[in-house]
């Protein structure tokens, strides 16, 4: 790590961790300050403070602590995202849409000066002209990356929102904070990647038909065996799942089998409930793309395999650009981001699961003219 005080910060990340597995978060909290105060860029801190249940005893606490970060480096950006989680949590949505504001001024004025001096305007709030609406934990993340690389591509506040899903109750201004505004005279474009989108979790495609009708959606298809394995091991790390694979794999399959419909209420119920995680659910692609068709056209769709964006990485991106009516742009070298790292699973297990999704498969082969080569 390159700053000298990270070894430190992380020492105190790892025993507030700690703290949150007995149940102490306040405990916690106050450790997880500790580690932004020996290093304020000290990013995972930042990160699972906006995930855990805080009350407003350290809410109040924390955006002192916020606050006092950007009085002193007003321009480090993680510090205002918290701070506006913080504000969202109570409710205080104008105090948020200002952070989101200077977060996207700031953000901004570093990739694109040129859009901020022509066309910055601080009252307006946006919209995003493209979503990338999954595969999780088949690309999304170096996809995006790779997008917001291009000069008339504009980052927003965050690159995953999880709005129409998650957080539908903020309203849609809060939302539309997350992007800058950009003219119609401009050549500029923006957007998203939260992937709980594609599996209409919560009917997040009712509402984005009802309000951002003219946006077009990318998306990015993984093997969904590699998928579901890879989601697996990342909730394994995050102690979040006990099972061993075979157990989880094999509880989720009983539970699919057991209906014709994956989008049932039924199966909602016990995939997403303790326990049960929807990894195989999840790679069930078919389903969901018949539920997107049957509200936006299919030339709105851009679907990619995740093997080409890895393997094809420049020609890939051509044909994203090339849909998104920009011009070609091209970097000297394509990094992978947020990699999972774990061993393969045993042969006999990837048997089965290849047999599981086969039939599922072939259902997307037909529906988009689109041999993905999963067999």
């Amino acid at each position: 790590m390159s700053n000298p005080g990270n070894s430190t910060a992380e020492k105190y990340f790892k025993e507030a961790k700690e703290k949150i597995a007995q149940g102490e978060i306040d405990e916690a909290v106050d450790i997880f300050i500790q580690s932004i105060n020996v290093d304020y860029k000290f990013d995972p801190t930042y990160l699972i403070l906006r995930n855990i249940k805080l009350n407003s005893a350290i809410i109040n606490k924390l955006k002192k602590e916020y606050i006092e970060i950007i009085e002193n480096y007003p321009e480090f950006v993680r510090a205002r995202i918290n701070l506006a989680d913080l504000y969202t949590r109570e409710k205080e949505f104008q105090k948020a849409i200002r952070e989101f504001n200077k977060v996207l001024n700031l953000k901004l004025s570093r990739s694109n000066p040129e859009f901020i001096q022509k066309y910055w305007e601080d009252k307006k709030k946006g919209r995003p002209n493209f979503i990338i609406i999954g595969a999780e934990k088949s690309g999304t993340s170096s996809l995006f990356q790779y997008m917001i690389n291009h000069p008339k591509i504009l980052t927003p506040v965050e690159k995953e929102t999880h709005f129409f899903t998650k957080k539908f109750k903020n309203g849609f201004d809060w939302y539309s904070a997350h992007f800058a505004y950009i003219p119609n005279d401009s050549n500029y474009i923006t957007g998203e990647a939260s992937t709980s989108y594609l599996c209409d979790y919560r009917n997040s495609v009712r509402r984005i038909k009802k309000y951002l009708d003219d946006s077009v959606f990318i998306a990015v298809l993984r093997n969904p065996v590699d998928r579901a394995v890879s989601n697996y091991y990342q909730m394994a790390k995050l102690g979040n799942e006990k099972r061993d694979i075979e157990q989880a794999f094999e509880e989720e399959i009983n539970i699919l089998n057991k209906t014709k419909n994956p989008l049932s209420k039924f199966v909602l119920l016990k995939t997403h409930s303790f326990g049960q995680r929807g990894y195989l659910w999840r790679g069930l692609y078919y389903y969901f793309f018949k539920r997107w068709f049957s509200e936006f056209p299919r030339e709105r769709f851009l679907i990619l395999k995740s093997k080409d964006l890895f393997e094809n990485t420049t020609d890939t991106m051509s044909q994203v650009f090339r849909f998104l009516d920009l011009e070609d742009y091209k970097e000297k070298q394509y990094k992978k981001y947020n990699p999972g790292r774990y061993n393969p699973v045993d042969d006999k297990l990837r048997r089965e699961l290849t047999k599981f999704f086969k039939p599922h498969n072939q259902k997307l082969d037909n529906l988009l003219a689109k041999d993905f080569g999963w067999e």
